[in-house]
């Protein structure tokens, strides 16, 4: 039951709520069930079985109605009334006929089927026999009609005895689940009754075992800080769960450890204060003795440093005067700083027009080149252009030979081809001036290829003088970069000899101010001499004072370990066996976890400084002990990575929390007890294997 020590008061007085209302929602389910089936039961006994029991007495207490009105209108010679007790007999019928359908609609066996069948067949035939009695009847003819009903009273009879057959077996059916519903009545009660009574056990058991888990470790605690307010500082704790009962044990166990501690570490101090307190009584006197040759060499320091101030004064006017000699320096060096600064300035400004020449001049030369790669590509149309010219004027001379041929051709045929003459002569002058338009064209592009030829030269000339005019330029940067380069020079050495002055004469003026706070100093040194030498007289008698002090240290010392010794301390602690460090380790372990958690509530406050390594704490020392003889052991070899998660979830947790994201502090905790599980289950399973050997 170590899940159940384990979970805290909270979760256990829920565990009890849940288990207490799990078994009242059984015991109710239980009820539930068992009343339904009672219900269904009592439905279909109603349903099924009363109701039809109801019905069919109805249906033969409407027959016998009807024999006896039957007989009734036979015997009266009122016609009136016979039409009355007709009409009565007729609604009986439709009674019957209606009770009869709302009984076969419910859930019949097969008895009641199989005379049901016998049923309808002889109604059928006493319905016949009966609207014929009537009929007669109504007619007057009331020897036949009563003949007729003494014939047929048989079958009247015989109907109604198998209704009343029917309902007996209804009434049969409906006693047998009334014993049925009587029988499930008292097994659910008892049911209910030994689920109640098992309910009731596992409550009390369940209460009594969580009473118990909480109990115990109250009066185990209660043990522990009696002992402990008694002077027994001796008593340790045993931390057999992880709620908040094990917190507090694990706490106690820190707190009784660290007053032990304290209580040890008073003791300690305490001799050793007496001891020191003898010891400085007698350091008293031989500071006294001391304190006198002070004295006397202060007086010798207060006549050197007069010597001392007279000799600083010297110095500082010859200071002040080089002083001056380099303040001439100075100004100098910022005047032709200044010039070579104008002069930078001029020749970057020249540089940078430079460079924007040498930018155009690029320009010009790829443009010169591209109307240059243009005029040459009109030369090669204008080419073009005359040969198109030259066949058209071929093409202008034939088609005029043709017109000449065709005016032939025309005359010939005399008055039929003067048409066509006409024609033929326009094609002629056609030709001619095609031909004409053609030379004209051709003279043209002679004129723009020699126009185009001499644009070539040109273009060809000012590329060359464009090319000369970018060599030129770019020499004349160069020779800039160069100018520039030599003045940066110049003003760097000008600026660092301003500098140089600049601090020369601030060394000049600081040497000259501190020599004048030299002298200061040695006057207020010399003062403070003089009154050193009085403190220490006044010092000498103090150390009287102090001798006297000492010896009622003493005494305080001595009552005060005294009073530490009904303290019971555990002193074996400076050596701990194996299982006394495990189970400290725990509690060290269990208290950090507790520590995190208050941080997280804002109850402590925690710096990354605070968590170890897993090297460096009570476990790790122990851990990494090489002569450890439990070092083979499975659970110490996996103990380790668990071991150092936990100290890295601390840190993670303690550094989520001091940059503001308490949800992340709290998402790491629940690592770190995840980690924590794991190591507090290892170190179980080691102290259980120190307990057996």
């Amino acid at each position: 039951m170590n899940w159940l020590r384990n979970l805290n008061v909270t979760k256990k007085i829920l565990l009890l709520i849940a288990g207490v209302i799990f078994l009242l929602a059984g015991t109710g389910a239980v009820s539930y069930f068992f009343m339904s089936k009672i219900d269904v039961y009592a439905e279909q006994m109603y349903n099924d079985r009363l109701l039809p029991v109801k019905w069919l007495n109805e249906i033969g207490s409407l027959s016998h109605d009807s024999e006896s009105k039957l007989l009734e209108m036979l015997l009266t010679s009122d016609i009136n009334k016979r039409s009355s007790l007709a009409k009565q007999i007729t609604d009986n019928k439709h009674k019957v006929a209606q009770l009869s359908h709302d009984y076969e609609k419910t859930y019949l066996l097969d008895f009641e089927l199989e005379t049901l069948r016998s049923v309808k067949s002889l109604a059928e035939r006493n319905d016949i026999n009966q609207k014929k009695i009537i009929d007669l009847a109504l007619a007057g003819n009331s020897e036949e009609a009563l003949k007729l009903l003494s014939t047929s009273k048989p079958e009247f009879e015989k109907e109604n005895e198998l209704w009343k057959k029917i309902a007996d077996f209804n009434s049969d059916v409906a006693e047998t689940l009334n014993r049925d519903i009587d029988k499930d009545i008292s097994q659910s009660i008892n049911t209910i009754v030994a689920i109640t009574l098992f309910a009731v056990v596992i409550s009390l058991f369940l209460s009594t075992l969580l009473v118990r888990s909480i109990s115990k470790p109250i009066q185990q605690i209660q043990l522990l800080m009696t002992q402990a307010g008694a002077g027994n500082l001796s008593v340790h704790g045993e931390v057999a769960a992880t709620d908040e009962f094990g917190n507090m044990t694990a706490t106690f166990n820190q707190m009784v450890h660290h007053q032990s501690d304290m209580i040890r570490g008073i003791r300690k101090t305490s001799e050793e204060m007496a001891a020191a307190s003898e010891e400085m009584a007698a350091s008293s006197q031989q500071v006294s003795a001391s304190l006198q040759q002070v004295a006397a060499s202060m007086q010798e320091v207060a006549r050197e440093t007069e010597e001392g101030s007279r000799s600083v004064v010297d110095a500082s006017s010859v200071l002040i005067e080089l002083s001056s000699l380099i303040q001439i320096a100075k100004n100098q060096a910022e005047s032709a700083a200044s010039d070579s600064n104008m002069t930078l300035t001029t020749a970057e400004r020249g540089k940078q027009t430079v460079e924007e020449t040498v930018t155009r001049m690029t320009k010009i030369k790829e443009k010169t080149t591209e109307t240059e790669n243009w005029i040459t590509t009109l030369n090669s149309y204008s080419q073009q252009i005359q040969s198109i010219t030259d066949t058209i004027t071929g093409i202008a001379n034939q088609t005029n030979l043709l017109a000449l041929n065709a005016a032939i051709e025309a005359a010939r045929a005399g008055e039929a081809g003067r048409g066509f003459a006409v024609v033929a002569d326009e094609v002629r002058k056609l030709a001619e001036q095609s031909s004409q338009g053609a030379q004209e064209v051709d003279q043209l592009v002679q004129k723009v290829a020699e126009s185009t030829e001499a644009a070539v030269t040109a273009t060809r000339l000012s590329r060359d003088e464009v090319e000369q005019g970018f060599r030129v330029v770019q020499e004349a940067g160069h020779a800039l970069d160069n100018i520039v380069t030599a003045v940066n020079r110049t003003v760097g050495a000008v600026q660092e000899i301003v500098k140089v002055t600049n601090e020369n004469v601030a060394s000049s003026d600081r040497i000259v101010k501190l020599i004048d706070s030299i002298a200061t100093n040695i006057e207020n040194v010399s003062s403070h001499v003089q009154q050193v030498a009085a403190a220490t007289e006044e010092a000498s008698a103090s150390m009287e004072t102090i001798a006297a002090s000492t010896e009622e240290t003493s005494a305080m010392a001595s009552t005060l370990l005294h009073t530490v010794q009904r303290f019971t301390v555990d002193d074996s602690s400076q050596k701990l066996t194996d299982f006394d460090l495990l189970v400290r380790a725990k509690s060290d372990h269990l208290l950090w976890k507790l520590r995190i958690s208050n941080m997280i509530d804002g109850v402590e406050r925690l710096d990354l400084d605070d968590v170890t390594s897993h090297h460096h704490c009570r476990l790790g020392k122990w851990y990494y002990d090489e002569n450890n003889p439990l070092k083979r052991d499975p659970n110490f070899m996996s103990l380790e990575e668990p071991h150092q998660q936990v100290h890295d979830c601390a840190k993670k947790a303690v550094l989520a929390y001091q940059s503001g994201n308490r949800e992340e502090a709290k998402r790491v905790l629940l690592e770190l007890e995840h980690h924590s599980k794991t190591v507090l289950h290892k170190l179980d399973r080691l102290t259980q294997k120190i307990r057996t050997k």
